[in-house]
């Protein structure tokens, strides 16, 4: 599937999580702002999760605030370090999208504030 070539319109005729669910742990997630205000003066913003790089599901539409929980980065000898997300935007829609070589995300329910954490690979997958 070719990411870059989805529009928004396409990301939300997608299912939706229940609201308190909290699982599965997704590959990548995407995330952009629907145009709707939050009852706290901000926008909000959609969350997707992809499963094997393709876009599986709604998890929220009612955030206005992601907080990110990250395990430290890998460290090679004293003076590298490499963080362990990274986020580029979609060319045609302009979402943004969290990746990452060593983590899977995990989004916890939709609220106002949602939590994504990176759990790392190998214990994401059991």
């Amino acid at each position: 599937m070719d990411l870059n070539a989805i529009t928004k319109d396409w990301l939300n005729a997608l299912p939706h999580r229940k609201w308190n669910d909290t699982t599965p742990i997704y590959d990548q997630i995407l995330f952009y702002g629907n145009g709707s205000q939050h009852e706290s003066g901000w926008g909000c913003i959609t969350i997707v999760g992809c499963t094997k790089g393709k876009p599986s599901e709604i998890c929220c539409e009612c955030a206005d605030d992601l907080e990110w929980i990250m395990p430290p980065p890998i460290t090679y000898g004293n003076h590298v370090q490499f963080g362990m997300m990274r986020v580029d935007c979609l060319l045609r829609s302009g979402v943004m999208r969290a990746h990452s070589d060593h983590c899977r995300f995990k989004v916890s329910e939709a609220r106002s504030s949602v939590t994504i954490a990176l759990i790392k690979k190998e214990c994401a997958d059991g």
